[in-house]
């Protein structure tokens, strides 16, 4: 079962702005980025790797995560957090994606990758 933004009590809901959850069925980490400035703390291109099965606010204390990174042969949908249910939002190649703002109090994306 994969929680909402409103229901998993690791949020910190008052400072929290946006989060992005790696629900990946294979071991393989996602390329997490927090601000999309171009100065990463990974030299490939992100700040960090976030593990399957963890968000970004809890991985790394994060309040804010803007983009997200997935390499060569790699593939990921994506849903976002409506304030009611997960909305299927898209299906992406290789490479960096900005998660928009949602409209919602927190900003809520699953990322779920897999080989092209």
């Amino acid at each position: 079962m994969v929680s909402s933004p409103e229901t998993d009590s690791r949020a910190t809901a008052a400072a929290l702005v946006s989060y992005i959850h790696n629900t990946s069925a294979s071991n393989g980490g996602l390329g997490a980025i927090r601000w999309l400035d171009g100065d990463y703390d990974d030299p490939r291109g992100f700040d960090a790797v976030l593990p399957r099965g963890w968000r970004t606010n809890v991985a790394f204390g994060w309040q804010q995560a803007e983009a997200f990174y997935i390499g060569s042969e790699r593939c990921a949908h994506t849903w976002y957090w409506d304030g009611s249910a997960w909305v299927r939002s898209a299906s992406v190649g290789a490479g960096t994606w900005y998660v928009p703002p949602t409209g919602q109090s927190v900003s809520g994306w699953m990322v779920q990758t897999y080989v092209c």
